[in-house]
């Protein structure tokens, strides 16, 4: 049941049955309440139903005074704070470059005013009194004038001497709202209006038919945390989250730009350590662009590679869905990234230690750039579709989705990219910005692990690297054509894992650089490998050379084989595996001793002649090319593992080996 409450004559100016109080949802009990029968059953002083912040600006209460809004988005409540706004309001203070007499025009070049701020002269100069409030109207971006009333007209300036005013209000008033005589009303029901805070609060108009940039960025400037709501939110300039600012998109938010300006900076910028911009999940929270994004859709750490604007360090981007203009990225001009990471490290100031993960990207040419000395980023959950254009003139670096330019120390982890024909899993590059009075980034001490790759096209491919950078860990699956290019000591001074189902004979293989091999510097006894071998076109009943061992006088290795028959696209019968000990008198005569040998019968390792490991395809019948073998081939212990670029037939089968 509703209590029930005295019966108070109601508030002049509100009606009887402006507040409705029931007692539960079925209807059955309901109470039509006086305003000042709720204002009393809330032991409110004194509170006034206003229209707008224009009525509530020109009340004048005193300190305690309340307010009820109902303005659009921007209803609330607000209580009147006696204050001129020191300790809890952001003072800036603007000077001007000229004033014009004539014009009544204060000129003072990006000074950051909109059209109702509140600010008070320092000076009495030019008919302006010090310490009284004026309102801003008339406002560019490079000149403001002054009024005595909120959206009045212009005061009449008496002379052209240079001023000073502190501006005293945000624009947009969601949070606080200038009275006509100095005092505050401040939004209740916050625990600290610094700290949250609503973009609908700043007239954020979720329906795109309204530029909600300014409001976005109002309510940054005066609230630590910054939520917004579902819906479409226009965005013509870009939105930039400060240090230990947070911009949170609820379910169904997309922060759009549309080519209602021609305008290509980043949608978001996140240029503050300790910074937070994140969504509700990787579809529900949206930043979309209907214009080219060459620096990023959205951009975490310095602007560009030309300067360092601060230490940009821990902050987090999580659960947000990255849309491009155009269906896999430009076709011309620029490539469009979704998320560009640039740190030039000019004059030491950094770009380290950010948590990115659970990102969605589409439509791009370029998916995550680390740019430069983009540093101890941990990077997870990236799903990447339609990312790279074929049309766009360039190579592989404008068409991946990790382009990896000289970063350090970064894991990026548990990531897939799909339906992105011809295009690479991970470019992976020098960068040189010495032009820009910077250094060469080279890539090193990086882990890439559990990245998927399965881009389609018969040009894909998993990981190109131009450079070999150093000591860096891949753990890559890439069921792409084109397999994995990298050059020839690129193993020698990293590790990789990697498999992919490409064809190509190893003389192709010579060109696309789907042979492995390294030398582990690191262990005990040096190791070497090749893996990911995939030996096509082989004739019936010959025999091959597939690897030469080498080894110093009077030394030895531990030899391990294991390698499988394919048959068109699909693995079937005939596998084999070696387990041998390979040692080397002072004469270079070499000796295998067998420590475990199994074969299937269709199509094995046939022997050794000297050092060099021989392989026997099988007979089908057919007299015709047929077999593919693919396996592994590892060696500890031994200087050298030579793997031929192209197949020449064995003169003989070599020293039978001892079946185990």
């Amino acid at each position: 049941m509703t209590k029930r409450l005295p019966q108070l004559e109601p508030s002049a100016d509100i009606a009887d049955s402006d507040l409705l109080l029931q007692s539960d949802s079925s209807n059955d009990d309901e109470r039509k309440l006086t305003f000042s029968e709720a204002r009393a059953y809330f032991s409110v002083q004194s509170v006034q139903r206003v229209a707008s912040r224009a009525e509530m600006k020109a009340v004048n209460a005193a300190a305690g005074y309340q307010f009820s809004l109902d303005e659009g988005g921007r209803s609330g409540d607000f209580v009147v704070r006696d204050s001129a706004g020191a300790g809890f309001l952001i003072i800036k203070s603007v000077t001007s470059s000229s004033v014009d007499a004539t014009s009544d025009t204060i000129t003072a070049t990006a000074h950051g005013l909109v059209n109702g701020d509140g600010v008070k002269p320092t000076t009495s100069v030019n008919g302006l009194t010090d310490g009284q409030l004026y309102w801003v109207v008339g406002a560019t971006a490079n000149t403001f004038q002054l009024s005595l009333t909120y959206g009045g007209a212009a005061v009449d300036l008496t002379g052209a001497t240079n001023l000073t005013v502190d501006h005293l209000l945000d624009p947009m008033e969601g949070v606080f709202v200038l009275l006509d005589n100095g005092n505050y009303a401040e939004r209740t029901g916050m625990a600290n209006p610094r700290e949250s805070a609503r973009g609908e609060w700043f007239a954020a108009a979720p329906d795109l038919t309204l530029d909600s940039s300014p409001s976005i960025i109002s309510a940054l400037a005066l609230a630590d945390r910054v939520a917004i709501g579902g819906g479409g939110y226009r965005c013509d300039n870009m939105i930039e989250i400060a240090a230990n600012k947070a911009l949170i998109l609820e379910s169904g938010t997309t922060l759009k730009r549309t080519a209602d300006t021609a305008n290509t900076d980043p949608v978001v910028w996140i240029k503050g350590s300790q910074a937070t911009f994140r969504g509700e999940g990787q579809s529900s929270g949206r930043v979309q662009t209907e214009n080219r994004a060459p620096s990023g859709i959205v951009r975490l750490g310095q602007r560009d590679m030309t300067a360092s604007i601060d230490n940009i360090s821990y902050c987090t981007l999580k659960d947000i869905f990255i849309i491009g203009s155009l269906n896999y990225g430009q076709t011309t001009g620029s490539p469009d990234v979704g998320l560009h990471l640039p740190s030039p490290q000019i004059g030491g100031l950094v770009n380290y230690f950010h948590n990115i993960s659970g990102i969605r990207i589409l439509d791009v040419n370029i998916g995550v750039w680390l740019l430069g000395w983009a540093n101890a980023l941990t990077i997870s959950g990236i799903q990447g579709q339609r990312i790279g254009n074929t049309t766009l003139p360039g190579g592989r670096e404008v068409r991946c989705m990790f382009r990896v330019s000289g970063a350090l120390d970064n894991m990026i982890s548990s990531s897939f990219f799909t339906q992105s024909p011809d295009s690479t899993g991970m470019y992976y590059e020098d960068y040189d910005n010495t032009a820009n009075g910077g250094v060469i980034h080279t890539p090193g001490e990086n882990s890439f692990m559990g990245l998927t790759f399965e881009q389609g096209g018969a040009a894909a491919n998993g990981l190109y690297a131009t450079v070999s950078g150093s000591n860096s860990y891949f753990q890559i699956t890439n069921n792409v054509a084109g397999g994995n290019i990298f050059p020839s000591d690129f193993l020698e001074k990293n590790i990789l894992f990697a498999r992919g189902t490409t064809m190509n004979t190893l003389a192709e293989a010579g060109a696309s650089q789907t042979q492995f091999i390294t030398k582990d510097q690191n262990s005990a006894s040096d190791t070497a490998y090749a893996s990911g071998l995939a030996f096509s076109s082989l004739l019936e009943n010959e025999t091959y050379d597939i690897g030469t061992i080498g080894l110093t006088t009077t030394d030895e290795c531990l030899v391990e084989v294991n390698m499988k028959l394919r048959t068109g696209t699909s693995l079937s019968g005939g596998a084999f595996k070696l387990i041998a000990r390979l040692s080397r008198d002072g004469a270079s005569n070499y000796t295998l001793t067998v420590l475990e040998y199994k074969a299937s019968g269709r199509g094995d390792l046939a022997g050794i002649q000297g050092n060099t490991l021989v392989f026997k395809n099988y007979n089908n019948g057919t007299a015709t090319s047929n077999g593919v073998i693919e396996g592994t081939i590892e060696v500890y212990g031994a200087d050298t593992l030579t793997i031929p670029l192209s197949l020449t037939v064995s003169g003989s089968a070599g020293t039978p080996l001892v079946r185990t």
